[in-house]
């Protein structure tokens, strides 16, 4: 017991004539200084993340929307549009806009292919602002009762930009109703980002 105490009393005089206090305010100056100038040349890198993100969030909202469309048209057997537009997402028969920042899925009669019936779900592609860019090569796709694309006659390309960002992305509808999302940057055979086959 009379070794341990000291041992203790021995340490504590080390530590006295080391000056363990903790650290000096230069030492803290230094630490801040340098995880400062890391954060100034992280923040560039960062804001592309944050947009890029934003790019990949509408893509994502714009295939499940579409994904969607076509299933309610498998599921009641009807023709089912989704319309990209500038209104409001809460009733049918809104103005088609093929850089629109919402989406409406409508059913189509059946008596009258032409006319909508019924407004089944809107959403808001909320991320999309004025750095945002959608561009759809047509504004509305009607799907068919077996899932296929009837209107239009191509197939359907939303492109997806940011400025800000360093990534573009599409989302394809096929005539055949395939619905994938790609990256136009990359291209060749064999890669599953590439747009094109």
């Amino acid at each position: 017991m009379h070794q341990s105490s000291s041992n203790h009393s021995v340490q504590l005089m080390r530590c006295a004539q080391k000056m363990c206090n903790g650290f000096s305010l230069i030492e803290l100056m230094i630490v801040v200084s340098i995880l400062g100038i890391t954060a100034a040349l992280a923040a560039p890198s960062f804001a592309s993340w944050i947009a890029d993100t934003k790019t990949r969030s509408i893509a994502e909202a714009i295939q499940n929307g579409v994904r969607l469309a076509q299933g309610e048209a498998v599921k009641r057997s009807v023709r089912v549009q989704f319309v990209l537009t500038d209104n409001a997402p809460i009733a049918a028969g809104v103005a088609a806009s093929a850089t629109g920042k919402n989406w409406v899925i409508q059913t189509m009669q059946r008596a009258n292919p032409g006319t909508v019936d019924e407004f089944l779900q809107g959403a808001s592609l909320g991320s999309v602002s004025s750095t945002s860019l959608v561009t759809a090569s047509a504004a509305v796709v009607t799907f068919n009762s077996f899932g296929r694309v009837e209107v239009p006659a191509q197939d359907v390309t939303y492109a997806l930009t940011n400025p800000k960002g360093s990534r573009s992305l599409n989302v394809i509808v096929s005539r055949s109703g395939s619905v994938r999302m790609c990256d136009p940057a990359f291209n060749g055979t064999g890669n599953q980002l590439a747009c094109t086959p």
